[in-house]
């Protein structure tokens, strides 16, 4: 099952300015283990010390937050986008 993972320009710098990839998955934890792989930064960026995905980065599932749904748990079909949005703050 095909799985666009999109990468907000914060993020490019860890993820060798690839802002799009296709990859295999049938959760969002499956996606995120093929991410940490593949870029080795990429987990250090998303994870805290405790292994749970820091509160700053955003993980979004064809447009819903994955907060609100399963968290990592949450399940994948074949054409969903997985959106990687890291909160910028601003003053």
């Amino acid at each position: 099952m095909a799985i666009t993972v999109h990468f907000s320009t914060p993020l490019l710098k860890a993820t060798e300015n690839n802002n799009k990839l296709i990859l295999e998955g049938k959760t969002v934890k499956e996606i995120n283990e093929r991410i940490c792989h593949r870029f080795q930064s990429f987990k250090d960026i998303i994870y805290d010390s405790t292994g749970g995905i820091k509160k700053v980065i955003n993980i979004y599932v064809n447009d819903d937050d994955i907060r609100s749904l399963a968290g990592e748990d949450t399940p994948l079909k074949d054409g969903d986008e997985v959106s990687f949005i890291p909160t910028i703050a601003g003053g």
